[in-house]
């Protein structure tokens, strides 16, 4: 007995299916470093929100700019005065500080920060993909920043907890 081959709707489908079915088989493993890096960096988020949550206490407007800061930190145009034309005035900038203990350029870059400790510990990928991931467009900046606020290279951090 001999297989009809597909016709009609069945054909069409049944060519994505081995379309799909390649696609899969011949992944790069830069895709699915991203893909890991971007699962990595959900869970991160979540942990920033709850901790937000928590910082903000019962300030709307605090939370609103933490929301914002968070939900942006992996883009490279993120900069404290984005938050600033989106809360203007002095008071809301007391009232980030009073929440957070940090100013608000300073809250971005320790939530990069914390967020690329995290990937460092969680992934074993290129240190200039998880820079990227967190919104650092330039490796070098990021490699700067992470010494002068951790006290060692990425490199070294990841080293140091295996």
């Amino acid at each position: 007995m001999s297989t009809n081959p597909p016709r009609g709707s069945q054909a069409i489908a049944h060519s994505a299916l081995e379309r799909l079915q390649s696609h899969f088989q011949h992944q790069t493993p830069l895709v699915a470093k991203e893909s890991a890096i971007d699962v990595a960096l959900r869970r991160a988020t979540l942990c920033l929100k709850v901790s937000a949550s928590e910082v903000a206490g019962d300030d709307p407007t605090v939370r609103a700019a933490l929301d914002l800061i968070i939900d942006r930190l992996s883009s490279h145009t993120l900069r404290a005065s984005d938050v600033y034309d989106c809360f203007p005035g002095s008071s809301f900038r007391r009232r980030f500080e009073r929440a957070t203990g940090k100013s608000v350029r300073n809250y971005i870059e320790d939530a990069r920060l914390l967020t690329a400790m995290g990937l460092l510990q969680e992934l074993d990928v290129e240190i200039y993909l998880i820079a990227d991931s967190v919104g650092y467009e330039h490796y070098e900046t990021f490699c700067r920043a992470f010494k002068r606020v951790v006290g060692l290279a990425p490199s070294e951090f990841r080293e140091s907890i295996q």
